[in-house]
């Protein structure tokens, strides 16, 4: 009996020692193919044809582009923009002219 118990506790470990090793190389698996996926080339290279290409399809993108962007009601934006650019500059101009007070309190903390 007692030799019994000490097989099956040498397997016991035999098959704990087993999935050890197998999450080790699972994991170091993962992480290598982790690792290629992340290096791997995500465009084709430019050849030839691809330069002969490019100003079509650049030409085509800018339209596209064109399309989305619409600046038909920037007037009606106009007063909102004016008040932020000049609430920003007010704000540059202040902490321009108190630049060398901030900077001494920085120095002397």
């Amino acid at each position: 009996m007692l030799k019994l118990l000490n097989n099956q506790l040498n397997l016991s470990i035999n098959i704990e020692l087993n999935q050890q090793q197998v999450k080790t190389i699972s994991d170091a698996l993962q992480q290598k193919l982790q690792q290629q996926s992340f290096l791997g080339k995500s465009n084709s290279e430019m050849d030839l044809e691809g330069f002969t290409r490019f100003p079509g399809l650049a030409g085509y993108e800018l339209t596209e582009i064109s399309k989305k962007l619409d600046f038909s009601n920037w007037k009606d934006n106009l007063g909102l923009a004016g008040l932020l650019i000049g609430g920003l500059s007010l704000l540059t101009f202040f902490i321009r002219r108190q630049h060398d007070r901030i900077k001494q309190k920085l120095t002397k903390n």
